[in-house]
């Protein structure tokens, strides 16, 4: 089987250690994405924090256009029709001139109308991006796919899932990650969408920085899903490396260790959880990242372990 893996790689280095990092993503043919949104969202509490870590971004971003020949670079924005989606715009004029983005994510997509609007702004301020990707992760637009896909087709040519904030929105906790055969559900539904629209589809990120065999696991199941043709999100090098690994050697027993979710005693497992994403929080990101086990808490299954931990009490309190 020929593959065709996109890989795309989010991260926050500072303009210091910027162009190494840089190259390395380069040299492995992935696009390098900055994240406004998470900048914006998780490390503002005023007007003024928000455009200052926006321009921290946005310059290391400058240094790699002028630092490299066509680099490949993205950025995830903020909400649309949110301020700061349209904060995020007027930077992206200010850069237009410099080099075409690789691509735009665009988050919680709720409608084709959203991505339409998206489209027609880029346009009509002349910002070049080669590929606006919406991202399902929330319950209206996981429902509403086919509307979104049938209506946006002539725009899209990608869509990416974040399986994080979709566990949030429907309220899971245990969050279904890519060990749990519902998320391959979730998968199954959204390619088998996608795929008479010719879309491909990018896959949400894997949490667990260390754990390389599930990791090309997920890639030989992706693989089967969609005929090697799809993207990954990466969070480390590592990753990114196995990606290129995997692309070039797709040989992988695809069955995760199969564990019986429901068996666990889930508040302690919740206790657990909010006191390492608090151990292991930085001012500088709303993630938790554990470096010794190489796992990453997202804040929404931080937020989801205290309502869970917050409806059991009220409900052992009612009984007493």
């Amino acid at each position: 089987m020929d593959l065709n893996v996109n890989k795309y790689h989010f991260a926050r280095p500072t303009k210091v250690e910027i162009l190494k990092f840089a190259k390395n993503v380069f040299d492995l043919d992935a696009t390098l994405c900055f994240d406004i949104e998470d900048i914006v969202r998780e490390m503002a509490n005023s007007d003024v924090d928000k455009q200052l870590h926006r321009e921290k971004v946005i310059c290391s971003l400058e240094f790699v256009i002028k630092s490299f020949i066509s680099p490949k670079v993205g950025l995830r924005v903020n909400v649309f029709g949110s301020k700061e989606f349209f904060d995020d715009v007027k930077v992206l004029e200010k850069i237009k001139s410099q080099v075409p983005l690789e691509c735009i994510f665009l988050p919680k997509i709720k409608s084709g109308e959203e991505i339409h609007k998206c489209s027609e702004i880029l346009r009509s301020k002349k910002i070049n991006v080669t590929d606006i990707i919406p991202i399902i992760e929330n319950k209206k637009s996981f429902n509403d796919l086919k509307k979104i896909v049938d209506s946006s087709r002539k725009i899209i040519n990608k869509l990416a899932f974040g399986h994080c904030d979709y566990n949030y929105d429907i309220k899971n906790f245990p969050f279904h990650h890519q060990d749990s055969e519902k998320y391959w559900e979730w998968i199954d539904f959204i390619v088998s969408t996608i795929q008479d629209y010719e879309i491909k589809f990018i896959n949400s990120p894997y949490l667990e920085l260390n754990n390389d065999i599930n990791f090309l696991k997920m890639m030989n199941r992706l693989s089967q899903r969609t005929n090697g043709n799809f993207g990954q999100i990466t969070l480390s090098l590592n990753q990114l490396k196995l990606c290129s690994l995997y692309a070039k050697k797709p040989k992988v027993n695809s069955t995760f260790y199969n564990k019986n979710e429901w068996s666990f005693n889930w508040e302690y497992i919740a206790k657990k959880m909010i006191r390492e994403y608090e151990d292991f929080i930085s001012n500088d990101r709303s993630f938790s990242f554990n470096k010794e086990k190489g796992i990453i808490i997202s804040p929404q299954e931080y937020l989801a372990a205290n309502k869970y931990l917050s409806a059991r009490n009220a409900f052992n309190a009612s009984k007493n």
